[in-house]
């Protein structure tokens, strides 16, 4: 399986990254192919996220990460791909009835159609990424509206037989090592607030319904 730990920032200084014109500068520095993908997220009465979970296609691909430790800014998961993985991890989360069996989204893939999910946030996103210091990967996303958010991630691939202490050893020192990659190049990584994708494509559905109703 896939543990991923990410740090988001405020990507005010862009440019400097995009060039690795700071100082210092990166030890070692790969731009990665700009990407363009759609995700659509599902959920049933907000019971996959309370449980940690996100589940979304992204393009053609079924995905969830999982929740494993961290907050909405500092944030550890595991990743699954594909329909059975993906099933699997909200069959051991979705125990309730009332959450399996009817079929409420008929455009599901099965065995995930089983399933009373529903689409809940659909957008596209621009994605411009480099690979750094050979093992950090700077991501800078732009969405379709108008958000824009920067992600320092740091990924491990485990095997399935580790115990979850060490499991949790291991992403402990994943978070570690990310926070001393940012504070060493800090002029990447000015502090501020930010917003995840979700959380700003929630607010932003938000104030178009209240300017509809008040329209």
């Amino acid at each position: 399986m896939l543990l991923e730990v990410e740090r988001k920032f405020c990507p005010v200084a862009r440019a400097l990254i995009a060039c690795n014109a700071g100082s210092p500068p990166f030890r070692q520095f790969c731009p990665r192919p700009q990407r363009i993908f759609r995700d659509i997220y599902y959920d049933q009465d907000d019971v996959l996220r309370q449980a940690g979970i996100w589940v979304r296609m992204r393009g053609e691909q079924w995905e969830a990460k999982i929740k494993v430790g961290g907050d909405y800014k500092h944030s550890q998961f595991q990743e699954v791909k594909g329909i059975s993985a993906v099933s699997a991890a909200m069959s051991k989360h979705l125990q309730d009835s009332r959450y399996q069996g009817a079929m409420r989204y008929q455009d599901l893939s099965p065995p995930l159609n089983t399933y009373n999910i529903n689409p809940v946030a659909e957008y596209a996103t621009i994605r411009d990424s480099w690979t750094v210091d050979d093992k950090y990967t700077i991501v800078i996303d732009t969405t379709d509206f108008g958000h824009t958010v920067g992600e320092v991630e740091l990924e491990h691939n485990y095997p399935d037989l580790f115990q979850e202490d060490e499991k949790h050893v291991l992403l402990k020192q994943m978070d570690e090592n990310i926070a001393s990659f940012m504070r060493h190049y800090a002029w990447a990584f000015p502090a501020g607030e930010c917003k995840g994708k979700l959380t700003a494509f929630f607010e932003w559905k938000m104030r178009r319904v209240r300017g509809i109703k008040r329209g």
